[in-house]
């Protein structure tokens, strides 16, 4: 599986390449923040691989009923202040399609990537790029843990298999993408109060239902 769409923004949070000037994270990645630098390129957290790319900012688009205190809508789109170069290391994903709005996605196997932290008691994040395959849970099963004003229509709700396979502090922003057809459909948004290693399933924000809002934004034909 290549990793090519994903990359990080500096210090905190993963991201998901949409074109060579696009790039779509989590809102509360860019919420306050007042300066922000984007690599992508390479699958360790050195910015001076020979193939890692590096860009400035241009324009933040956090979406516009993004919602701090219930985390909805949590989503951001970044413009680079200058285009990526697309070679073997730099490719967009493949965004979810339209005809895939009504699917619910559940029982697919999807795959969670970043370079988040690997145990709740870590005091370092690793330095190469994680991934993890499982799968995607019910709405029912976030609703009962979260509630329904935490976890809404807009989200996807992933297993975590008992706390072994999700992500954690650090990946926040990162991709959501099916295994069998690479597509994103998912920004991860939140786990548990209880911690990335609880039983807790995660949320995700879904982006099929956000399909207008970034060709609005971005122009993309989406």
């Amino acid at each position: 599986m290549t990793q090519s769409f994903t990359g990080w923004i500096v210090g905190h949070c993963g991201c998901a390449i949409l074109s060579s000037e696009w790039i779509i994270t989590a809102a509360h990645c860019t919420d306050g923040k007042g300066s922000i630098n984007v690599f992508a390129g390479t699958i360790t957290l050195n910015p001076h691989d020979s193939t890692v790319q590096s860009r400035s900012v241009s324009n933040v688009h956090e979406h516009p009923l993004w919602n701090p205190g219930s985390l909805n809508n949590d989503l951001s789109l970044i413009r680079l202040s200058s285009p990526l170069t697309l070679n073997d290391y730099v490719q967009p994903v493949n965004l979810v399609k339209r005809s895939h709005v009504p699917y619910s996605f559940e029982g697919e196997t999807v795959v969670i990537s970043g370079w988040g932290k690997i145990l709740d008691s870590s005091t370092s994040r690793p330095n190469i790029l994680q991934y993890v395959e499982t799968k995607v849970g019910s709405q029912e099963e976030c609703v009962s843990t979260f509630g329904n004003t935490f976890f809404t229509d807009d989200h996807i709700c992933v297993d975590t298999d008992g706390g072994t396979k999700g992500g954690c502090v650090g990946d926040s922003g990162g991709p959501l993408v099916t295994k069998c057809s690479g597509f994103l459909i998912g920004i991860f948004s939140y786990y548990g109060n209880d911690g990335c290693q609880s039983d807790s399933p995660q949320g995700f924000a879904r982006v099929a239902n956000y399909l207008d809002w970034i060709k609005d934004v971005t122009g993309l034909h989406v």
